[in-house]
């Protein structure tokens, strides 16, 4: 049975997107048969090549155009600001573009496979329009700031998303995101709320062995992190070894621009054997300072007044400042 495989892709993104595939097909069974589609709105030549080259025996590399001028009038309302670029919002139009596929895995680019993922194709979706991995700092931030203190929200991160997209067509899932986007989105984040809003009811938690960020590597986490996942992890080591997917999401722990991202150690072993003797020119990371009356703005900004005295409070009665 073939697997198929979405990636999101401009040619500003192409080197990540290369490594993340890599480590793939490095990881697959000898037994299995991938079909990696790269979702694109265009790319050059010279990267298609580069994408081609690739395809192995038991893997096929699909580059897959999205145009039309339906798409193209809906991504002329998005005039958001943000570091992620409209690029992300193929993401809504998987279901209908791949008609003949019940379901489909979408990965976004800055992820290394660790170790083989085909048990995550085996999980049961029916009822479901996909499943996906906590957002683990949403989380914490809900903590921080309310004195709520039950683990029952969902909230998903949408960088890795089992889609069952027979489901999500049946349900004209596409213009639901469509609409709520153009007409309804409140935050920064350019596809995330919006899946979350018209998906979050009927999605299935994975554990965050798929989907794992590298900061969540610091001791402190592993309360909030067995309580949020439904894990027993008494030590990071043993967390470490049952990671599957390795997700770089913060602005910093990119490792193909930062020097200091935290695991880089996985995603230059592949780099390293995908592009031989290439070298990264890398940056140190330049955190911007922010004054203490800038930073208490913009935390009532996002949480409000009430939001933020629970953060003071939280942090008092933690002995945090």
């Amino acid at each position: 049975m073939k697997h198929h495989i979405a990636l999101i892709c401009d040619d500003n993104y192409c080197l990540p997107t290369i490594v993340c595939i890599q480590s793939l097909l490095n990881t697959m069974k000898y037994d299995s048969q991938y079909v990696v589609h790269v979702c694109t709105f265009g790319l050059s030549k010279d990267n298609c090549t580069k994408f081609h080259l690739l395809r192995k025996n038991n893997a096929e590399i699909i580059i897959d155009i999205f145009s039309g001028v339906q798409c193209e009038n809906r991504l002329q309302q998005i005039s958001q600001k943000t570091h992620v670029t409209p690029t992300a919002l193929i993401k809504f139009e998987l279901p209908n573009y791949f008609k003949t596929l019940d379901k489909i895995l979408y990965l976004d680019g800055d992820i290394i496979i660790k170790n083989n993922i085909d048990d995550l194709f085996k999980l049961d979706i029916d009822g479901q329009y996909l499943a996906a991995s906590y957002d683990f700092y949403c989380r914490l931030n809900k903590i921080k700031y309310s004195f709520k203190r039950d683990y029952n929200d969902f909230y998903f991160n949408s960088g890795v998303m089992l889609l069952n997209l027979k489901m999500m067509r049946e349900d004209d899932v596409t213009s639901k995101l469509w609409y709520y986007k153009t007409h309804m989105a409140k935050t920064q984040l350019m596809d995330q709320e919006s899946l979350n809003a018209v998906c979050g009811k009927k999605t299935k938690a994975l554990s965050l062995i798929w989907n794992f960020n590298p900061v969540f590597y610091r001791q402190q986490y592993i309360e909030e992190i067995n309580h949020v996942y439904s894990e027993k992890y008494h030590s990071l080591d043993q967390m470490k070894d049952d990671i599957r997917i390795i997700h770089y999401v913060g602005k910093k722990d990119k490792p193909w621009i930062y020097k200091e991202a935290t695991f880089r150690d996985y995603w230059d072993n592949v780099y390293k054997t995908t592009f031989q003797g290439g070298e990264l020119k890398l940056k140190e990371f330049h955190q911007e300072r922010s004054s203490i009356f800038k930073s208490v703005s913009n935390k009532i900004k996002l949480f409000g007044i009430n939001g933020f005295m629970c953060f003071l409070i939280n942090k008092i009665v933690k002995n945090d400042i």
